[in-house]
């Protein structure tokens, strides 16, 4: 079985998403029901944005990881060993 991380939380990621990809990631934008997303494979850290100001996790290597910027005002995370495709399909179905 593969392992799989969904995270949601009150932030946003777009103004920081393009500083925190490392050497040989690759970083995809794409829409997943209208709200901006952002597909990432290979090494990179998290920053984003809060009430608070922003907050930064490490660079790491993690698995795939689709970010979504939902409407309402929730950032999904989903990471783990599945496609782009498979990680749209997940956060789709979260409520």
């Amino acid at each position: 079985g593969a392992a799989l991380l969904v995270q949601e939380f009150p932030a946003r990621v777009g103004p920081f998403i393009q500083k925190s990809i490392g050497q040989g990631a690759s970083l995809e934008q794409l829409s997943v029901d209208g709200a901006p997303a952002y597909f990432i494979t290979g090494a990179h850290g998290f920053a984003y944005e809060t009430a608070d100001g922003v907050d930064f996790e490490d660079q790491r290597l993690a698995g795939n990881t689709l970010l979504v910027e939902r409407a309402d005002g929730l950032l999904l995370r989903v990471e783990g060993e599945v496609s782009r495709d498979q990680a749209v399909a997940v956060a789709r179905s979260v409520p």
